[in-house]
């Protein structure tokens, strides 16, 4: 909570105020006349619910009542808001020194006060401007969109001492690189650790990291001085004369933290500490170990409050990370963290607090630049708004808009289909049966698993190779078989009946029982034909590789001979 005296904060808490806000940009300033609005947001957490080493950079948004020229990204802008204090006795006046304009009492400093002009302001921050300003020709206005120094660090860090060192010279280090004053005293709350040399990271990240060893967040304070900040109690009491009817929205279910973990991002192994189920705080910090971990959960195990939202009529002098005490219409009264703070003035002043329920680790989000103007809308414009939501044709007019090819030949969607290069390229054709309802394709080349299938579109053609080496091959109409029982014939599709009517042991009886001994096949002339000089048990020709017989090898073996009988037939009776 910032210095303030007693007088500014009685000022705030009345049912009647009257708030002032004066603006400075370089030599400029403007006061509450030239002001339409100012929309300050403060965190000490950069997402939902409650984190440690969190880095957020306060946010401020300004609309003047008036158009102003030659304003540049970076400029320097200090933004204060006052109070019409209670006007002080003519004859007390002298006991005052008016002269005086501020007043520094160790690291803090005292707001400044005009009693002969009896508004007393205090500073909301030193911050940046982020945006070129947006002036309005028509409405007359001008609005800007400012950071605090947190968007410095977003360079990387280039240390100038000797690794490993200890994490208070790292930050003072960091401090120096980015060329901000640092508040040595609040960095003396970080334990004796010493790290390596860091992998690339930023300024940003790495300090977000040291933070985390002393359970606490970054923040740049009011007068841009780089802070290591630890939750802190006020015994400020907002009761329901300061906040709007039905201002307070609590959850009645308690937030309590029940274990810690942290994962390291490099080696990518967890470590806990606490409990391992219910409510976790989860950090990502490369330097964190056991002992660390275990102290840190010695740190945020007795953390525990009830979520809540507070929209009230705000005091300028609290500061987000400050923990409360909020009392209900009841009189009940409730300990709670600020850790998300926002202040809307418009002539008056709303304020809105709140601590949502999730628990986990600061995300301290990479960005791009220190101009970027991706910082602006993570920070403060996550929207829901359907507008900026990414449709099926979003993508499709991406897609096609892109420079991406392949093969020289551009990326492009058609309709629902899909068309990369005038033909789709699948690297891996593992595909389940259910997957594919029909297939139509030019050339489909390929094998199953132990027996193999080749399918063959150009050539018409289907081969099967089982393990044995035996070819079975369809072709043109024809089937082939080769390397059965040492046979080779070439069959018209014509000439195959349903072989699986035929009853085996009626026709190995019928070929037993004939005055011909066998058939057999002329491995020279590739045929089978009937003769009767060698004397071979019919069921060892047909037998399979598992002593089974063959039932289609009998009956394809039949009907080649027959067929053969009959072409010996045919030239005998034309004298052949």
């Amino acid at each position: 909570m910032l210095k303030s005296s007693i007088k500014f904060n009685e000022a705030f808490e009345k049912n009647v105020r009257k708030v002032y806000a004066r603006v400075t940009i370089g030599d400029k300033s403007f006061t509450e006349a030239d002001i339409f609005t100012i929309d300050f947001e403060s965190g000490s957490v950069n997402g939902p619910g409650y984190q440690i080493g969190s880095v957020f950079s306060d946010l401020v948004k300004i609309k003047f009542d008036k158009v102003i020229r030659d304003l540049k990204e970076l400029d320097k802008v200090i933004v204060e808001t006052g109070i019409e204090r209670e006007q002080i006795e003519d004859k007390k006046q002298p006991l005052f020194n008016s002269k005086v304009r501020s007043l520094r009492i160790g690291q803090g400093k005292l707001n400044k006060m005009f009693y002969d002009n009896p508004i007393e302001y205090v500073r909301l921050g030193t911050f940046y401007i982020s945006e070129h300003a947006d002036i309005n020709e028509n409405d007359n206005t001008t609005t800007i969109t400012c950071m605090d120094a947190i968007i410095y660090f977003e360079q990387p860090y280039k240390p100038t001492i000797k690794f490993p060192a200890d994490i208070f010279d790292v930050s003072v280090d960091i401090a120096g690189q980015v060329g901000v004053q640092i508040n040595t005293q609040s960095f003396s709350s970080l334990p004796n650790k010493t790290i390596k040399l860091p992998e690339q990271m930023t300024a940003r990240q790495l300090i977000g990291y040291i933070a985390q060893f002393a359970c606490g967040f970054i923040k740049i304070s009011k007068f841009g001085v780089l802070e290591l900040k630890t939750p802190k109690s006020t015994e400020k009491i907002i009761d329901s004369s300061l906040y709007y009817q039905k201002g307070l929205s609590k959850n009645d279910l308690k937030y309590r933290i029940d274990g810690i973990l942290n994962r390291n991002q490099i080696t990518s192994k967890e470590i806990i500490s606490g409990k391992t189920s219910g409510s976790q705080l989860v950090i990502e910090n490369p330097f964190i170990e056991q002992s660390d971990l275990d102290k840190l959960f010695n740190l945020v195990k007795n953390v525990e409050y009830y979520p809540f939202t507070l929209q009230w009529y705000g005091l300028p002098s609290i500061e987000a990370g400050d923990w409360l005490i909020i009392e209900d219409i009841d009189n009940n009264q409730y300990r709670v963290p600020n850790l998300s703070y926002k202040l809307h003035y418009n002539g008056g002043l709303k304020a809105t607090s709140s601590a949502e329920t999730q628990s986990q680790s600061s995300e301290l989000n990479i960005f791009e630049g220190p101009l970027n103007r991706e910082i602006v809308r993570l920070n403060k414009e996550v929207t829901s708004n359907k507008e900026n939501s990414i449709t099926k044709e979003d993508i499709i007019e991406k897609i096609n808009l892109s420079e991406e090819s392949l093969d020289g030949k551009p990326l492009q969607i058609s309709g629902n289909k899909v068309t990369i290069n005038n033909y789709t390229k699948i690297e891996d054709g593992s595909v389940k049966d259910e997957a594919i309802e029909s297939l139509n394709a030019k050339k489909i080349k390929g094998n199953t698993s132990g027996n193999k299938m080749d399918i063959d579109f150009d050539n018409e053609s289907i081969k099967f190779n089982k393990p044995n080496n035996s070819l079975i091959e369809f072709k043109n109409g024809d089937l082939f078989f080769d390397n059965y029982s040492d046979l080779y014939q070439k069959i018209n599709s014509a000439d195959v009946i349903d072989y699986r009517k035929v009853d085996l042991d009626i026709v190995l009886n019928a070929i037993n029982s004939t005055d011909v001994y066998m058939f057999d096949g002329d491995k020279i002339l590739n045929k089978l034909g009937l003769i009767d000089d060698i004397e071979i048990n019919i069921d060892n020709l047909f037998k399979t590789d598992d002593g089974n017989i063959s039932l289609t090898q009998v009956v394809m073996s039949l009907l080649v001979a027959v067929k053969n009988l009959n072409s010996e037939l045919e030239k005998i009776k034309r004298g052949d």
